[in-house]
């Protein structure tokens, strides 16, 4: 009994400190780039280098950094060479990246439904939606939580022979049960893409992030090298491809290097928050928990809740919300294909009922790195006061 009230209060204590000292390593290593100057030019960076070789570790497979997980996405895409008149089948719930980057290679995303279990692409809508145009399928793992469909859909992409594009951006660390081998996220697909940006869980001081070719993709290592680093194949002699600038930059490869060693920990804490929340409004009416399916182990990136009340508590919540990194959001209020630039790509006729379901009903609670207990009691004291409140004040 004595743990349980003492540990939120050591857990912050020692959360607190742990964030001073990672960011005291930070510093020390971004300083010590801009001492080296080891940040001129455009390959040979060392400590790009070094990163990639860890990512290569945790995942056994060849790992590339790129400017972004966006960009890795692009890049992935352009090495399997889809480009114009081509289709890609893409969730119809998600971040706008995993679809605008199919318009950007100049091919057209195709709309799948998803399954609400696990908020990914279901493999019965996306073997309906393959055609003679299809080259890709991508997966989002959404949330931190792994998508459970990704075995049939790589058996559905090897029956068609097309590859299947792995988006990790939100699930880095996650993992599922596979022939009772627990395989990470990001060794599922052909290629997986893998984001650093500010907002997840272990992230760059700007953007960053990395691509992983599985074991049979990684003929494809040198195609998205070489088109990374403006299409040199040997930099200013041989251009053999046209290419972009967007490799992983020298000084977030550094601020990377310098949080790897706490990557655990804070996954470990995020987890304790979502213990707690969890355990504080399990029962309340209409609300619907997230939590961790058998045969997974997902990361608490987001802890989601589902309620047809949602745009009532997100303004509710919201106004009680003393800054902005403690504030709800909703996830994703809009399909995808129902964004303007896919106007002209969308059929009418499609509909999305599982995805249209998830779009009005999910919130994001807070949940971040700067979290304490106490953060966390206002916003489960807040959310039972909202269920409190007599129906007609709603």
């Amino acid at each position: 009994m004595i743990s349980r009230i003492l540990l939120p209060i050591f857990s912050h204590l020692f959360t607190k400190l742990i964030s001073r000292f990672e960011d005291a390593e930070m510093k020390k290593a971004l300083c010590r780039v801009i001492d080296e100057r080891s940040y001129y030019g455009l390959i040979h960076h060392s400590r790009v280098e070094k990163f990639e070789k860890e990512l290569s570790k945790k995942f056994e497979a060849p790992a590339l950094g790129t400017n972004s997980g966006t960009d890795a996405l692009i890049l992935a895409l352009k090495a399997f060479g889809v480009g114009n008149g081509d289709e890609v089948i893409v969730p119809a719930f998600g971040f706008i990246s995993i679809a605008s980057s199919v318009l950007w290679v100049g091919a057209k995303p195709v709309f799948a439904d998803v399954r609400e279990e696990d908020f990914a692409l279901d493999p019965h809508e996306v073997e309906r939606k393959i055609t003679s145009k299809t080259k890709a399928i991508m997966v989002a793992h959404l949330f931190g939580q792994p998508a459970e469909s990704v075995l049939e859909l790589g058996r559905i992409a090897k029956n068609n022979k097309i590859p299947l594009i792995e988006n990790g951006a939100q699930a880095m660390g996650a993992e599922i049960k596979i022939n009772n081998t627990w395989r990470p996220v990001g060794t599922l697909g052909d290629i997986a893409c893998l984001s650093f940006g500010p907002s997840k869980t272990f992230s760059a001081l700007g953007s960053g992030g990395a691509m992983i070719f599985n074991t049979q993709a990684q003929h494809f290592f040198e195609a998205a090298r070489t088109m990374r680093t403006l299409g040199a194949r040997v930099l200013n002699y041989d251009y053999p491809t046209a290419g972009v600038n967007n490799k992983l930059q020298e000084l977030q490869a550094a601020a990377l290097l310098a949080k790897w060693p706490f990557v655990d920990y804070w996954l470990a804490y995020r987890r304790i928050i979502a213990e707690y929340y969890t355990a504080h409004l399990s029962g309340i009416k209409d609300l619907i928990l997230s939590g961790e399916r058998r045969g997974v182990r997902r990361i608490w990136y987001r802890y989601i809740v589902k309620t047809k009340q949602r745009d009532l508590l997100f303004d509710y919540l919201l106004q009680r919300s003393r800054d902005a990194r403690f504030a709800p959001q909703k996830l994703y209020p809009v399909l995808l294909p129902h964004f303007s630039i896919f106007r002209n790509v969308i059929n009418q006729r499609d509909n999305f009922p599982v995805a249209s379901h998830l779009a009005s009903e999910t919130l994001a609670l807070p949940l971040s790195h700067d979290l304490s207990y106490a953060d966390c009691r206002s916003i489960v004291e807040n959310i039972k006061n909202f269920y409190r409140q007599a129906p007609r004040s709603r």
